[in-house]
């Protein structure tokens, strides 16, 4: 009898992942990366028409929502047995994610953001010709999806003063453009500038405590979090995020924590604190004369609202990812997904892999 999980609070049946020779629906945001629209479309349908495959390329224009049009391109991959492929950062990514997962829709990725964080760890090349030719050539491999109430994310979710750092970043790029150094340059005055910590009530895999914390960073993303120099890194391949958090400093803390985390040595900083967990439930109370307990929360480098308590965990179903044949997988990977989750559903081509380990 085939398991039931969970769509945004619905009971549903997982389908099982279309890849293979089927019709390929290519979501872009032509506002990521350096290309122009005109050669990044020429690109992909250059690549699209030499695989001989059926398809069609989704502009997501000026007053088109990426959710929209991913919804659209997911109903039409499951319909009609086909993949989906996603041209841009890891917050279009996440959007395209966020409507073939519930579905089991197979995802290739033509990496065009900032730091392409997903494609990186998984191997897949950010010169979009290799990439869109690995989308449409490559083997699926179940990815683990992290979950935020109602909102899946992939790499990395946080509260406090990372949305905040988004904000400014984005001021930054309307007035110098999307480069690495300009986002780095909007860290900083973001991280200079004041901002008051946050008073938070959190659950923690069942133990409670308060915490007073300027951010919250939950990581999904094993590259991420190695670079940072934290051994909890690979909990993200055995079903679980990791919660990164500090307690509330001062200019020269702040500097210190900085440098360890360029140098990759923030395992060594006292003042963070970095823990591998499957459930964390985090709450606060409404600001003075509002009733409503939402707070900012940013999901994989885009802001949202969402209501408290937030409730991290690992969602029930990967995310299908199309990665280079040649990849080579970690023995904590092959250990997750031996588990064999019966709610997950193996491609109907490709390795047939198991499910990764729950929340």
């Amino acid at each position: 009898m085939e398991s039931m999980v969970e769509e945004l609070g619905k009971p549903v049946a997982p389908h099982p992942a279309h890849v293979s020779h089927g019709p390929v629906f290519i979501v872009v945001n032509p506002g990521s990366g350096r290309e122009t629209r005109e050669q990044k479309l020429g690109t992909l349908k250059a690549e699209l028409d030499r695989s001989g495959r059926a398809g069609e390329v989704m502009v997501a224009d000026e007053g088109e929502d990426i959710a929209h049009l991913a919804a659209r391109a997911a109903q039409r991959a499951e319909r009609e047995g086909g993949i989906v492929v996603v041209a841009g950062g890891d917050g279009t990514v996440s959007a395209v994610a966020r409507a073939v997962v519930p579905r089991g829709i197979a995802l290739g990725v033509v990496p065009e953001g900032t730091f392409n964080l997903l494609a990186r760890n998984y191997g897949i090349s950010e010169d979009s010709t290799e990439a869109i030719r690995i989308a449409l050539t490559g083997q699926t491999m179940p990815v683990q999806v992290g979950r935020v109430n109602d909102l899946l994310f992939l790499v990395n979710a946080s509260i406090g003063l990372y949305p905040k750092l988004l904000a400014d970043r984005e001021q930054f790029k309307s007035r110098f453009g999307r480069r690495r150094w300009v986002a780095l340059l909007a860290g900083m005055k973001t991280l200079l500038g004041e901002f008051r910590p946050l008073t938070l009530d959190i659950e923690l895999d069942g133990q409670r405590r308060k915490l007073q914390t300027p951010t919250l960073f939950i990581g999904n993303n094993r590259m991420q979090l190695e670079r940072l120099g934290l051994p909890e890194a690979q909990a993200t391949e055995r079903g679980q995020l990791v919660l990164l958090t500090a307690p509330p400093f001062g200019f020269w803390t702040l500097l210190k924590l900085m440098l360890q985390a360029a140098l990759g040595r923030l395992n060594q900083a006292s003042e963070a604190e970095a823990v591998a967990f499957r459930v964390l439930e985090v709450a606060r109370k409404p600001r003075s004369g509002s009733k409503r307990r939402q707070f900012g929360i940013a999901l994989d480098g885009e802001r949202a609202r969402i209501e408290s308590p937030a409730r991290f965990s690992v969602e029930p179903r990967p995310l299908w990812l199309i990665v280079p044949m040649a990849i080579e997988r970690s023995p904590e990977f092959e250990a997750a997904t031996a588990i064999g989750d019966p709610g997950v559903t193996a491609p109907a081509s490709g390795p047939a892999l198991g499910g990764l380990a729950g929340a």
